[in-house]
């Protein structure tokens, strides 16, 4: 694992996680980001979102609540592949989503 050093400029860091990312784009079902606040989670996420990944967020209260709502379905109804950011806000989701991985998806990527 690469140790940043305070001399690293902001953007070489960036340049460098999106390479990471490029690399498990493929062949990995779920990555979660995390991290500390307001570092550029989802600045970061959202070069996905430009290859055709669907991204939604729970800051969008509407969908906050269809989510708790109904987790399953919430999930079942958005499609693949997809980002979720705000995840954490619904932890019922990471049920679904390990479901999903592990029953549907598996058969078709082994």
């Amino acid at each position: 694992m690469k140790k940043w050093s305070k001399k690293c400029p902001t953007i070489y860091k960036y340049i460098q996680l999106q390479k990471i990312l490029k690399k498990v784009e493929f062949g990995v079902e779920v990555t979660l980001v995390t991290g500390a606040r307001q570092v550029g989670k989802s600045t970061l996420v959202s070069y996905f979102e430009e290859k055709c990944y669907k991204y939604i967020t729970f800051d969008d209260t509407d969908l906050l609540a269809e989510a708790k709502k109904n987790s399953k379905k919430f999930i079942e109804n958005q499609g693949y592949p997809i980002i979720i950011d705000e995840i954490q806000r619904v932890k019922e989701l990471f049920i679904e989503i390990e479901k999903i991985v592990t029953i549907d998806l598996k058969p078709m990527i082994h």
